[in-house]
């Protein structure tokens, strides 16, 4: 099965092309242009190349590196568009991994339903490394550059275990080959000195020798006057043989035209007419030569008519050889035909089952992609379970604790009356009454998770206290979190208006921080009201 080949820019697609043509490549011209010829039908492998080799190359070119990273950018955003239409014949390679020692072929193979003739022994071109970690620095910090070679990844078949990866630099060959190239321009420095000195010590010899001619240039003047004399007289003398000249070229050309089977033999009377200017009886030699070279061509088409007339019964026998050989092609054709019904039914039984095999694969990848989601919301399920639940746990031990303390002193209780009466009167303290505010405040609001407080921080559930409290009085101190989402250190370390008050960090954004839009964590987590374990009931 053939298939076409297209490619972006700098890919390399020049030096795996004979590796493409033992595989069956279809010849559809220049790779760079393949969307523009791309029929719709036929199978296509997609040759690309990670975008810093891109740079790198445009930056030996003189390019400005930005332009080739957005071009780059460009044609791939065209290659993930053509490739969500196209997927189920398209096949992207990396060239690096093509080119590659230990490639896995077979899947390649596989994939374009061929077989390998060859194994590669291309190599792509090389780049500076100091170009290569300027353009590997720009495309990470390309946050586009770095989704669509996410996407790219995604697409592009493993022929390596490892495929699609940033170049490795090398420092200490940057800095060596920089090194060498500050040498190399020093010793530049000093062999352009020493040129600089040898021309201005030139310079000076010309100058005495300038003036030395001096005194010779009267000389050359009457020598230069004294040649353009005769330079004169040469001429009025050449003009007499032009005159002459044209006179025997006429005659000459009267010759040819009378001869009209020595047009072919014009290049040779040009060289004769020459040999005229210093010979005229040799004109009338070579006419006599030309004559007689007629008459041989007279006597030779002569013969080639003769030559002709048999070259005719010749054809006349071949004919019918040729008549019996359409014959034998015909009842070649006729079942080469029936070849091609045989093999054009096989590819289209071929086709539908390769529809079939990719409508399986979409369905296996959406199941794929379920299965994780149901996995993660599971995870999340059961954590917000085991909160829930260690809530409810600490709840019942402290009811527990509550109903035996109860029978335990039940007599104790039944005296309360008058033991109360025994007792002065008393007012609760203002830091009770505060903290009690407090915790009715924290518990009201939903933002404190009392299943997760417990759970990260054993120590306060086996105390048997209460966790908002232990927040409000110890937790808030020891930089303990009320909530997954509320960093109790980074509040207070980005507000430090907070802290200067002393007031507890939850209860200052519940009264005044959600108001003033502030943050709760350094990702700037929006603060979601969390259910406690009595409202999940």
């Amino acid at each position: 099965m053939s298939f076409t080949v297209g490619a972006l820019p700098d890919s390399g697609w020049e030096q795996v092309l004979p590796l493409l043509d033992s595989l069956g490549r279809a010849d559809n011209g220049n790779p760079e242009d393949w969307l523009k010829h791309n029929d719709g039908n036929s199978q296509i492998l997609v040759l690309h190349r990670r975008p810093e080799y891109h740079m790198a190359a445009a930056i030996e070119q003189g390019k400005i590196p930005s332009e080739a990273l957005a071009k780059w950018q460009e044609q791939a955003n065209e290659l993930v568009q053509w490739l969500r239409k196209n997927r189920r014949r398209a096949c992207l390679v990396e060239t690096d991994a093509l080119t590659a020692k230990n490639a896995n072929l077979e899947l390649l193979t596989e994939r374009l339903g061929v077989e390998l003739a060859e194994e590669p022994s291309a190599k792509l071109p090389l780049v500076k490394p100091l170009h290569l970690l300027y353009a590997l620095q720009a495309v990470q910090q390309s946050e586009e550059c770095q989704t669509l070679l996410a996407e790219l990844q995604a697409s592009t078949l493993p022929l390596l275990s490892k495929s699609f990866e940033a170049p490795a630099i090398n420092p200490d060959a940057i800095a060596q080959s920089l090194n060498e190239q500050e040498r190399d321009a020093e010793n530049r420095f000093e062999t352009l000195k020493t040129k600089v000195t040898e021309a201005e010590r030139l310079s000076e010899i010309l100058k005495a020798d300038l003036k030395a001619s001096d005194g010779k240039q009267s000389v050359r003047t009457q020598q230069i006057e004294s040649l353009q004399q005769q330079v004169s007289e040469t001429r009025e003398e050449g003009s007499l043989l032009l005159e002459q000249l044209h006179l025997v070229q006429e005659e000459l050309e009267a010759s040819i035209h009378r001869h009209k089977a020595a047009k072919e033999k014009l290049v040779d009377r040009e060289q004769e007419l020459q040999q005229i200017k210093k010979n005229h009886e040799a004109i009338s030699k070579s006419l006599k030569d030309e004559i007689h070279r007629a008459k041989q061509a007279e006597e030779s088409a002569e013969r080639l008519s003769n030559e002709l007339k048999a070259a005719n019964a010749d054809i006349a026998e071949l004919s019918e050889q040729r008549q019996q050989a359409e014959k034998t092609i015909e009842q070649q054709n006729q079942q080469v035909q029936a070849l091609k019904q045989d093999l054009t039914a096989e590819q289209e039984e071929n086709a539908l089952m390769l529809e079939q095999l990719h409508i399986v694969q979409e369905e296996l990848e959406k199941r794929f992609i379920n299965d994780q989601q149901l996995t993660q919301e599971l995870a999340e399920y059961r954590n917000e379970q085991d909160c829930a639940l260690a809530a409810a746990n600490y709840r019942i031990k402290c009811l527990q604790d509550e109903l035996n303390q109860f029978k335990e002193s039940a007599s104790w209780k039944a005296t309360a009356p008058a033991r109360a009466l025994t007792k002065p009167f008393s007012r609760p303290s203002p830091k009770k009454r505060t903290l009690k505010r407090q915790i009715r405040l924290v518990r009201e609001s939903g933002l404190f998770n009392e299943g997760w407080y417990l759970v990260t921080y054993p120590d306060v559930a086996e105390k048997n206290v209460d966790p908002i409290e232990h927040y409000l009085k110890f937790g808030a101190e020891e930089r303990r979190n009320p909530s997954p989402t509320f960093d109790t250190d980074w509040y207070l370390t980005t507000y430090p208006d907070v802290a200067e008050q002393g007031m507890n960090p939850l209860i200052h954004y519940i009264k005044f921080g959600q108001h003033e839009e502030r943050s709760t964590s350094m990702h700037h987590y929006p603060m979601i009201p969390v259910l406690g374990p009595a409202d999940s009931k």
